[in-house]
């Protein structure tokens, strides 16, 4: 008799922007996941490009850049053709958040990037050895946490946050994601506080809360968990590793556990 996947039937949501949204989808098809992509988020260009055409045209002065996301790592070169006309040099040192933000740097020719053994900033921070008078450049969404800088700035360093992108909520999106989740869906996938945000508010709390008593949310990594809780969403799972194969792997493992939740704090 022949064997059925492990995600035979069941309903994923995959909310991430649409560009990014291919690697996780396709897991969970391999798998059996009926899944529907409607991103919460798009990708938008900053309100003026000049504090980074500023950083790019003197990229020398840093020590080091530090990439968060595959996004600022997009952002970054597209606006160094623009700027540059050419590849800008690699800087002395490289980090990056997780595997797929490397692989964005290598794709485009930066390779010996560092990555933390846990793919979130708090791991980033331990990971960087920072000091008095280094000087760091860090391009990334105009909201996010402020931990790393925080952190490397208390060491010493010196921290040039930079706005390379913004996220906004994916209007049709969203709508779709709403759909789904009355007709009703096994999981939903969050790769970002700012999915979790924009969708929650899309939603609203308390009828988010009730739609999320039947839904699972599949979060990639403490951060997101976070936002989840403080949004009012205990039933959710937790990648391992913090990546898009931690979500499917989560996933897989709670609903062959029977999709029992687990209660949270």
């Amino acid at each position: 008799m022949k064997r059925g996947k492990p995600l035979d039937r069941v309903r994923v949501v995959v909310t991430r922007p649409k560009a990014q949204a291919s690697a996780l989808t396709d897991r969970l098809r391999r798998f059996g996941a009926r899944v529907r992509a409607a991103p919460a988020i798009q990708i938008v260009d900053p309100p003026s490009w000049a504090p980074l055409d500023a950083a790019l045209s003197r990229l020398a002065h840093y020590d080091m850049i530090i990439f968060t996301s595959a996004n600022a790592v997009e952002r970054f070169f597209r606006r160094a053709d623009h700027v540059l006309k050419k590849r800008p040099g690699r800087p002395r040192r490289l980090f990056a958040i997780g595997p797929s933000t490397a692989r964005a740097l290598r794709v485009r020719g930066w390779g010996g990037v560092a990555v933390p053994d846990r793919y979130e900033g708090a791991a980033l921070a331990r990971r960087i050895r920072a000091k008095r008078g280094l000087k760091i450049l860090l391009p990334r969404a105009r909201r996010a946490r402020e931990a790393l800088p925080e952190h490397l700035r208390r060491r010493g360093a010196t921290v040039d946050v930079i706005e390379a992108y913004r996220t906004i909520g994916h209007p049709s999106g969203l709508r779709a994601i709403r759909r789904e989740l009355d007709k009703g869906v096994d999981y939903v996938t969050f790769t970002s506080s700012s999915t979790v945000e924009h969708l929650i508010g899309s939603l609203g709390r308390s009828r988010a809360r009730r739609l999320f008593r039947r839904t699972t949310a599949a979060s990639i990594g403490p951060v997101t968990s976070a936002t989840l809780r403080r949004l009012g969403i205990r039933n959710y799972i937790e990648a391992t590793p913090f990546t898009a194969e931690g979500i499917v792997r989560a996933i897989i493992s709670h609903h062959a556990r029977g999709g029992k939740r687990r209660a949270r704090r």
